[in-house]
């Protein structure tokens, strides 16, 4: 840290040690370009951070997202907020330009933000032009996600913060420090309770662009991770926050290095379907789940007609003494073959197949992308009873006798 370098402290929560976790959040805290270092204290529960220059100015919800982006493990998270800020709800204000009407436009922006995920009400005044939105305690989304969704309404809607973290800006002058100065001086800081910080809000970079991708094929966190890691790591881009809920990716990028269809084939090269965000996400992710709503329906039906009369077989037929005595024959005088061992190959190899093929892929998937989860061990655990099946069939037959059907 220089002498009269000045930063910003964060409140850090869900940290648990001091090696692991403190450490992943330096690391992501510095990686931002503009800061310089950042001292983390799993003690203290705080992150101080130092810019590189007087003259640097670093967005607050950029140093905030980077914390709350950490997978801290399962069902934890990290979370960071100013030390003034109200953790019970906070609001955010938004400019809303393009609104011709209170009718249509204004309702359809207020319903857009109304149900967005984490967002507690929305309340737009059109005269004002103005939106209104209060977050839930604790609640993920950022401004960023407001604005993308107030845009994905409608492409004529353009949104900004009014009011909210702004981007904070280095004074040049030392008498209004964010932090007091971090050099060796013994001179004690001022104490003027009517003390102000001079904070700004700046337009983004005209260098650079943003853009919403609906991301499918998610179906867990570690997933999310997955796409958000994946989209970090290309050249060009900025920032990237990926939402699970809303299955959507909101992309800061220099459309000088990548362009769009650059940034949906690397998700779509980790083995993830992507596309350009043309409605509000939320609103996207709702019709996404209606179709796997009606997909896993219909495999369901498929999967009932197919294993219900293996139950029939195996609970009900196989203690019939005579028909039981009719599935053990031989099927047209093979050796090792019954008609048992048939009728349950053809009514299990659709199920496990057509009606299980969402799961083997997902599995391939977590695979190639080192990252096992249910779907894994469903796919595992079938293929194994399975394939052994099978095997045990194979050996009957190469035996010539029934009987090794059972191990």
């Amino acid at each position: 840290m220089t002498t009269g370098s000045t930063g910003v402290k964060l409140v850090v929560e869900g940290m648990r040690c001091q090696n692991k976790c403190a450490r992943r959040i330096r690391e992501a805290l510095e990686d931002i370009p503009g800061v310089a270092s950042a001292d983390v204290r799993f003690q203290g529960k705080s992150a101080t951070i130092t810019f590189t220059s007087p003259q640097t100015s670093v967005s607050v919800v950029e140093l905030i997202q980077a914390v709350r982006g950490l997978d801290a493990g399962l069902n934890k998270s990290y979370d960071a907020y100013l030390p003034g800020d109200d953790r019970r709800a906070r609001t955010v204000v938004l400019d809303v330009d393009g609104m011709s009407c209170m009718m249509n436009c204004a309702r359809k922006v207020e319903s857009a933000l109304a149900t967005a995920a984490g967002v507690k009400s929305a309340k737009v005044d059109f005269d004002l032009k103005q939106a209104t939105v209060v977050i839930e305690p604790g609640s993920r989304i950022t401004e960023d996600d407001l604005i993308d969704t107030v845009q994905g309404a409608g492409k004529k809607f353009v949104a900004s913060v009014q009011v909210s973290s702004p981007r904070v800006v280095v004074p040049t002058s030392p008498a209004v420090p964010i932090l007091p100065s971090l050099s060796s001086s013994t001179t004690p800081p001022t104490t003027n309770s009517h003390a102000s910080i001079s904070i700004k809000e700046h337009p983004a970079d005209s260098s650079s662009s943003r853009v919403t991708i609906a991301v499918s094929g998610m179906t867990c966190n570690s997933c999310a991770n997955s796409v958000e890691s994946a989209l970090r790591a290309t050249a060009g881009v900025e920032s990237c926050v990926v939402n699970f809920a809303t299955e959507s990716a909101s992309v800061k990028f220099v459309p000088s290095t990548i362009g769009i269809r650059s940034l949906i084939e690397v998700v779509e090269g980790i083995g993830y379907g992507a596309a350009v965000a043309t409605t509000s996400a939320v609103v996207q992710s709702d019709d996404n789940r209606q179709i796997d709503i009606a997909t896993w329906r219909s495999t369901f039906v498929v999967a009932l007609v197919f294993t219900f009369p293996i139950l029939i077989v195996m609970m009900l037929l196989d203690n019939i003494a005579p028909i039981s005595r009719g599935l053990r024959t031989q099927v047209f005088h093979i050796n090792g073959s019954t008609w048992n061992d048939l009728v349950l190959f053809l009514l299990a190899t659709p199920v496990q197949f057509y009606c299980g093929r969402r799961f083997h892929i997902d599995a391939w998937k977590g695979v190639r992308n080192r990252v096992l989860g249910m779907a894994f061990l469903v796919s595992m655990g079938t293929n194994a009873a399975y394939f052994f099946a099978v095997f045990s069939d194979l050996r009957c037959l190469y035996l010539g006798d029934a009987s090794f059907s059972v191990p």
